[in-house]
Formats: structure tokens, sequence, C-alpha cells
């Protein structure tokens, strides 16, 4: 879709003052905050000038659960540690469940743990505009409204500090794990330790200790990110491509467009799976797919996604390759890829909606920006905004060409 470069220019000035003034205007951003709740009254007047219809639907959750596992583990390593000398049996208890914690949400993004934690509320809003014809497909574009708690160690030390962290509690809590298995099989089920090999084998775990204390320190709630790239990027690319079809008079023919933005994202997808669980059965009418976009700020790692949170969620392969061949004859190299992180992505796979993700960061090897105080407005990339926002326009175009996108079956 050809647009020129002043009409370029304007909407990327609309994505990064709009970012800008999201961030100076609403203050903190932490999921089920006030300032999450005032920044989507925002977006969804602001869509009410050129969208057919907007809503926002509030929902409940437990948004301190997801990275509320890491105190909970921590916990649990520290106090079976104290247990190993004396009765190794709690060790395996303890350990047990802080796996449970860990796996429940750092690996499979589950709700299994909310219940220990107060429910809040946040919202999602969403907002349609009609083809000039009949609908006969639908594209929803979306990104998520709230911030991060700071990663406190990544800030610090960068990788370094954030794998580090996480590392030295995995491999010290299954050593703990391990000795204290061998320690009941030697018969030694409770009393005062002797002096043998079972006692300097749980001296030995003494400095993994270390590591579990760092944990406490590891997601920072008194510090919440600006979230500038993660996601209001997001947030500001969904509603310039509605807000420039509207103004430009480029409308399309029959594909209606769909904005959601969504709350608690960073609460492990809480907003994505909430509605996603009201609205799964609305988009089987016409074909719907969902477009996420994730930290437009790294122009060496602009990527699809087709599965998500290592390996556990898989979306549509068919529609990240047609974004992909999109992208490509516009001459911007894009990835087709396997995540470890989580977007509202995962979530509309999960419940087999056509989804996949436009991301710009090199998940492994993390920029500093990502989750820190460092994810400023003035640390935005309007060349790559530009370009996205450009594609998105073709993906939009070809879409509504009414030609079928590619199945690719999830294995």
């Amino acid at each position: 879709m050809k647009i020129s470069e002043s009409v370029r220019e304007k909407y990327v000035s609309f994505i990064t003052d709009g970012i800008t003034h999201t961030i100076k205007t609403f203050g903190k951003r932490d999921p089920c905050s006030e300032g999450e709740k005032k920044a989507h009254a925002y977006f969804k007047g602001e869509m009410d000038g050129y969208m057919d219809k907007t809503v926002s639907e509030e929902f409940k959750c437990n948004p301190d659960s997801f990275m509320g596992w890491i105190t909970i583990t921590a916990t649990c390593m520290l106090v079976g540690l104290l247990c190993y000398f004396f009765f190794p049996v709690f060790s395996i208890l303890l350990f047990a469940f802080g796996v449970f914690c860990m796996l429940s949400q750092l690996i499979l993004y589950k709700e299994w743990i909310d219940p220990l934690f107060p429910e809040k509320t946040s919202q999602n809003v969403y907002a349609t505009r009609a083809p000039k014809g009949e609908i006969k497909r639908r594209v929803v574009l979306c990104g998520h409204v709230d911030a991060a708690y700071e990663w406190h160690w990544h800030y610090k030390y960068g990788c370094a500090g954030f794998y580090g962290v996480l590392a030295g509690t995995v491999v010290g809590s299954f050593y703990m794990c391990a000795i204290a298995i061998a320690k009941l099989v030697a018969g030694q089920l409770v009393g005062v330790p002797e002096i043998d090999l079972y006692l300097w084998l749980g001296v030995a775990d003494i400095p993994f200790v270390l590591f579990y204390i760092a944990c406490y320190f590891y997601s920072d709630k008194n510090t919440v990110v600006d979230g500038a790239n993660d996601n209001l990027s997001a947030c500001y690319m969904s509603m310039a491509v509605a807000k420039l079809l509207k103004e430009e008079n480029l409308e399309l023919e029959n594909t209606e467009i769909g904005v959601l933005l969504t709350g608690c994202e960073e609460a492990g997808l809480r907003g994505a799976r909430a509605w996603c669980k009201a609205h799964k059965d609305d988009y089987n009418d016409v074909e719907t797919m969902f477009l996420c976009f994730e930290t437009l700020r790294d122009e060496n790692h602009l990527s699809v996604y087709k599965s998500e949170i290592f390996g556990f969620y898989k979306t549509d392969e068919g529609v990240a390759n047609f974004v992909k061949n999109v992208a490509e004859k516009r001459g911007l190299k894009m990835k087709v890829v396997d995540v470890s992180v989580g977007t509202d992505n995962a979530a509309f796979g999960e419940f087999n909606l056509k989804s996949t993700c436009i991301a710009a960061l090199d998940e492994v090897k993390i920029g500093r920006y990502y989750h820190t105080r460092m994810d400023t407005y003035d640390n935005l990339n309007p060349p790559l905004l530009g370009d996205i926002l450009e594609m998105t326009l073709d993906v939009l175009e070809e879409y509504d060409k009414g030609e079928p996108l590619p199945v690719i079956s999830k294995k």
C-alpha cells in the first residue's frame, strides 16, 4: 500500500509523540494499576475518533502471581536447605512445590497458583472499523498497555545478571534435591547431622544461598519501567495503522480492522486470555487474523513468531509465513522463529485463533533497555517504526485481496 514520505513521517510522529505523551501523563502502568486504567481510557477516547465502535471490558486476575513464583521458590529453597540437615524429606517436598510454582508461571504461563495472591481488576479495549463492502475477512492488531516491573539484575549487569541468578537458583535447587534424596536412601531420615559425607554435601550447597537471596530482588516492584518500546510501540503502531487508513482514505474492500489493546500482559498474558475466554467464538463468522506487535526496537532482529514459551504454545505458522513474504517484498529481512518468551500471541494460539507476533528484539541476548528504566521515549527507533507501519499496510492490502492463508498444521 503506497503512502508518501510525508504521510509516513506524520504517523511515525503520531506514534513517538503519543508514546511520549502517555509516559509523561498517565504515570506508571504496572498491571491493574491506576496508570494502566487511565492509559486504556485515553486510548479508547483516541480511537473513538476514527473507529466505528470501541468497547472497554474489565476482567479479574491475580497479577502478582506471575513474578511472585520467584519469591516463593527462593523461600522454598532457603528453608529446604535448612531442612536438609535435620529433615531431608521436607527438603524434597519444598523443592517439589518450588519447582511446581516455577513450572506454573515461567514455563507454562498457567494460573495454578493465582489463588495465593490478591485479586485485582484490569481491562481490555477493543475497537473495530468496517470495510467499504461486505465483511469477508478480519484483521485484529494487538498490543498491551501495561508495563513491567524492572528486572533488577538485568539492569545492573545485563544478560549476565539476568541469566546468572536464574541459573544459580536452578542448579542449587536441583543439587539440594539430589543430595536430600541420597541422604534418605542412606537411611538418614531425621536427626542432628553427623560429621560425614552428607554434612559436607549440604555445606557445599550453602554458596547457592546467595542466588536464592538474589531472587528476592529479581523483580523490583518499586520500579515500574516506562515501557516505551515494550509495549507502547505496539499500542501506537496498532492505532496508527487504523488512524492512517481512515484519515488518508485508504479503505479496505472486504476486511474489517480491529484494534485490541490488552491489560496485564506482563502478568502472564492475563488480558489476552480473558479476551479469548470471552470472545473466542466471535471470530467464526469470517476468517480472522490476529497480528500482535511486541517491542518494535531492534531492526536486526525483526521476526515473526510461530511458537512461544519454550514451544508449549504453537501459533499459526501459515500467518507467520504470510507476513514474512509480504515483508520481503518490501525488502525487509524478517525471520520466522520459535521463542522462549510469551506474548499475547501465545494466548491466541492457545485458543486456536490464527495469529502471529511481529517483534523486533533479540530474545536471547536481551537488550539492556528491556524491562529496565532504560525503556524510555527517547530510546525509540523511528525509522524501524516507519518500516513496520508500511509493512503492516502491505499485509492488510494483500490480505484484503482474499487469497487463502498458507495452511501449516501445528505439531
